[in-house]
């Protein structure tokens, strides 16, 4: 520390070191991300649905009225507005059907949210504060997984995110005598996007955050000066077109959505939802969410603050405080309005990520100036072994489970690489290599717990393995496929959209239905889940064969010639066959 301070010219060349090195580390999360983007299936029920949604939206031109499938029958969805089957819509159009282009929107809106973020801590601290704060958003566990995933999550924080940026320049510039208005007119447009991702509830979170940071710094005549009028008319021009061309296209959506989505799902555990169980939860739960979903960075933030929440009545805010408290109050506020309601996911504190990626970028950054630096060494060498030791874990999973040698001798490499330096920035006593390996090797982690559970999530949480199977073992047919008791959301995207077949429906999900289903159409294949195939009557099995057969599912057929493959095993012969389906009796 003394050598850097003596050499401004040494300091210098660390600095440009440690920026290329979190640069570096971002590029190379990035790619991964972009990377794995099709590892995994779609997953029921969320991913299946949504992509679901999607795929109707694009095959029917239809882009007022998201639709789903519900008990057989093709129903407006009014459970969340379009922006994202908008997005993804466009994806399938440009990209084609599969999981990558169902995906990738919402990585192009994580990339936004990252330079979003950024930009914040470069304006109100330094370009250090602005590249630690996108690597610790970009490596946040909830925020790495999320951005490859095909939910609803990342559109509203992405507007949440410009809302909180576009306000904070607003305030600056304000106070600055620059011209403001723009930034100021941005505000309601981000506010007025949210609203098409997920609703009001973006201007309840932009708003409880900035309502006591407005009393806190003592800028409440900010509220004055924004540009009411115009940006109330750029917002409602955003928002108000698609609500009220829904509403007439299926009455009654407005009530439904306002009502029980935003107010009755938070206050009563039977809210009427339309679309399955709500997920109950303790009281506070968005807390440990909250901690779940900013890992690995949860403990530094603790250990950091923790003296100084001790003498809380000393710290001010005035100055670039006044900016950290903005952050503050930015990254908590999901948990603090959550912590009452019973009906949430680890997904809805993720609007706070990003101020709590600068509450800790700055946080850092103080740290490794002040005479407690060797204490942070200290916490990021320790913080260094167990993420080497975690790797080391993920690839012993990965020989057990069998995963294909390229990734094997992929994640091998990384994990060399993240050692050597952790082994380099230890002995160089720099922080910023060891936050850069700390986040790359995170998210690396991640990659390799998806690659290898991917084949167990297209199995048991998806219809893509059996599907695939069933294609491969009926080749040049229409692949006609009905689920006599539920119709899994992705069998649309895997089935009509992938596999250019097709998904017959039963409105009823029963055995009495499914009977008239086998005397009127034979031409069909039959999919069941293991536990509802064990159920069936016997003198249903005895008029199917079996076609394929994997660890949850099984697939049948009427005819009596195909023989059956059992998909993750050696294939069986006629007799084996029979004998399991004789045991599954």
């Amino acid at each position: 520390m003394n050598d850097l301070l003596n050499d401004p010219a040494a300091a210098k060349r660390r600095r440009f070191s440690g920026s290329t090195i979190l640069i570096a580390a971002m590029v190379a999360i990035g790619l991964l991300r972009l990377l794995t983007l099709g590892t995994a299936a779609l997953t029921d029920n969320t991913e299946g649905r949504y992509a679901s949604i999607s795929w109707e939206m694009f095959q029917s031109g239809d882009w007022v009225t998201p639709r789903l499938y519900l008990s057989g029958e093709l129903v407006p969805f009014w459970g969340k507005p379009p922006l994202l089957f908008w997005l993804t819509s466009g994806s399938f159009h440009l990209f084609g059907v599969s999981e990558w282009p169902a995906r990738f929107p919402n990585t192009v809106l994580g990339i936004v949210m990252v330079l979003a973020t950024m930009r914040f801590a470069q304006r109100f601290g330094g370009t250090r504060e602005a590249l630690l704060s996108g690597l610790i958003l970009a490596s946040s566990g909830l925020f790495f997984v999320l951005c490859g995933a095909c939910v609803l999550d990342i559109s509203l924080a992405a507007a949440t995110t410009g809302a909180m940026l576009a306000f904070a320049l607003f305030a600056d510039s304000e106070e600055r005598n620059e011209r403001s208005k723009l930034w100021g007119v941005t505000f309601f447009l981000m506010l007025g996007l949210g609203c098409l991702a997920k609703g009001p509830l973006a201007i309840v979170l932009v708003g409880l955050a900035i309502a006591p940071w407005l009393l806190l710094a003592r800028r409440l005549t900010l509220i004055r000066r924004l540009p009411w009028l115009w940006g109330t008319a750029v917002a409602a021009a955003v928002t108000l077109p698609w609500y009220l061309m829904a509403e007439q296209a299926t009455p009654g959506f407005l009530w439904y959505f306002i009502v029980n989505e935003h107010v009755l799902r938070y206050v009563t555990k039977d809210y009427g939802d339309l679309y399955g169980a709500g997920r109950v939860k303790p009281y506070g739960m968005s807390w440990v969410f909250l901690a779940l979903a900013f890992l690995p960075w949860t403990p530094l933030l603790i250990q950091a603050w923790a003296s100084k929440i001790r003498n809380w009545r000393a710290l001010s805010v005035e100055g670039q405080n006044a900016w950290l408290l903005y952050a503050a109050l930015w990254g908590l506020m999901p948990a603090v309005f959550f912590t009452v309601a019973r009906q949430i996911q680890i997904t809805y504190v993720l609007p706070g990520l990003p101020g709590m990626a600068v509450l800790m970028a700055v946080s850092l950054v103080r740290w490794m100036e002040s005479p407690r630096r060797h204490t942070l060494l200290m916490a990021l060498r320790n913080q260094s072994v167990v993420t080497s030791l975690l790797l080391i874990a993920g690839i012993v999973f990965e020989i057990v489970y069998h995963a294909p040698l390229l990734v094997v001798v992929c994640s091998a490499a990384a994990t060399l690489a993240f050692m050597y330096g952790a082994w380099i920035g230890h002995r160089r006593r720099d922080p910023e290599s060891l936050l850069a390996g700390i986040g790359f090797a995170t998210t690396m982690l991640i990659a390799v717990g998806m690659t290898s559970a991917s084949p167990w999530l297209g199995e048991r949480h998806s219809t893509r393995t059996i599907l695939n199977e069933v294609a491969r073992q009926t080749p040049g047919s229409s692949h006609r496929i009905l689920f006599p008791f539920g119709d899994p959301y992705s069998a649309d995207i895997y089935q009509a959209g992938m596999l250019q077949g097709r998904v017959d429906r039963n409105v009823e999900r029963d055995e009495s239905t499914f009977r008239a289903a086998l005397n009127t159409d034979s031409d069909r294949v039959f999919v069941f889940r293991k536990p509802a195939w064990g159920k069936l009557a016997t003198d249903l099995k005895e008029r199917l064969q079996p076609l394929v057969e994997t660890d949850h599912w099984i697939a049948c057929t009427t005819a009596q010639t195909s023989p059956v493959t059992t998909v993750g095993r050696e294939p069986t012969t006629m007799r084996q066959a029979r004998a399991v389906a004789s045991r599954n009796q």
